[in-house]
């Protein structure tokens, strides 16, 4: 392993090892339910006392940040570059993963790093979102507003009837409104995402938590519910992640326009920094509206290219 004096250290170990001792109690006891519930208890515990800050996996992470804002460069693009700490408990690919196959809530991680990170999808998700809610509170033209975002990020991914209707009414548009302009623009993100990782952390990443989801049966009501606590795994609070963007000339422009729509003055680059910065200060991931996932800025670097195409009007 690149990683560790001792591969069942590793996230990827302790599962190993944890999923033979899971079959051998499942051949000697017959109760699987009890089984089960025993040993995701055990899983937690050995999890949460395992899964220890690297400086070696820090080190590598570095590099690879360092290796990618070279490229950015000879590229000629604008790179942004966000610390931040994780104010809270932090929760990201809850449904997804190896972990959630065990505990039935997941958590992103790096196999190879031993780190957990957040998926730039997820990142970009979230600033389309910001910029959306944006559109909504500020803009004079809502639908331009939100053209010029998709422009920027791309349309949503797949998204549900649910989620285009409460677009549709947050910025009072019509349905028929939203689906030309995702039929009208084709093209991937104008701007680059990097998948965030830790880039500062000691001692353990991930402390047990309890949550109790109140399921109905399928013959009772809303108000024959049960809390059945699920214990499963967050990360620690204190953890400082890197966020890395890279923004092309066409993303500058059309970052003009969209702060020219909002009413909002400066430059391009630093509009779209104050959107991450408000992204992050309200969360990422699940459960945001719990006080999940929250991050507090504390270093915010911009290095403009030499002779870009970009000129401010």
């Amino acid at each position: 392993m690149l990683l560790g004096d001792n591969v069942s250290r590793t996230l990827f170990g302790i599962i190993n090892e944890l999923t033979n001792d899971l079959l051998i109690k499942l051949a000697i006891n017959g109760n699987a339910e009890k089984v089960i519930k025993e040993w995701r208890k055990e899983c937690i515990e050995k999890l949460e006392r395992s899964l220890q800050c690297s400086q070696e996996s820090l080190r590598i992470i570095k590099e690879h940040y360092d290796k990618i804002i070279r490229a950015f460069k000879s590229m000629g693009l604008t790179t942004l570059e966000i610390d931040a700490i994780l104010k809270d408990k932090g929760l990201f690919g809850v449904s997804q993963g190896i972990i959630y196959a065990m505990l039935e809530v997941g958590l992103n991680w790096d196999y190879l790093l031993d780190l957990p990170y957040i998926p730039s999808s997820s990142i970009k998700g979230s600033i389309r979102n910001t910029l959306i809610i944006l559109c909504a509170i500020k803009a004079p033209s809502k639908l331009d507003c939100v053209r010029d975002v998709v422009k920027l990020l791309g349309w949503i991914e797949s998204p549900s009837n649910e989620e285009l209707k409460d677009m549709s009414k947050s910025l009072d548009i019509s349905l028929n409104e939203l689906s030309s302009i995702a039929n009208e623009i084709h093209g991937i993100s104008k701007i680059i995402f990097i998948d965030s990782y830790p880039i500062s952390c000691n001692g353990p990443l991930v402390e047990r938590w309890v949550i109790t989801p109140h399921k109905v049966t399928s013959e009772g009501s809303e108000y024959d519910v049960s809390p059945i606590p699920l214990l499963h795994l967050v990360l620690r609070p204190g953890i400082k992640f890197k966020f890395l963007f890279a923004l092309s000339d066409d993303a500058l422009n059309i970052l003009n326009d969209l702060a020219l729509r909002l009413g909002v003055k400066g430059s391009p680059e630093v509009f779209f920094a104050s959107v991450v910065c408000s992204t992050l200060e309200k969360g990422l991931g699940a459960r945001t509206m719990k006080g999940y996932s929250r991050f507090k800025v504390i270093n915010i670097k911009v290095r403009r290219t030499r002779g870009s195409m970009y000129h401010e009007p």
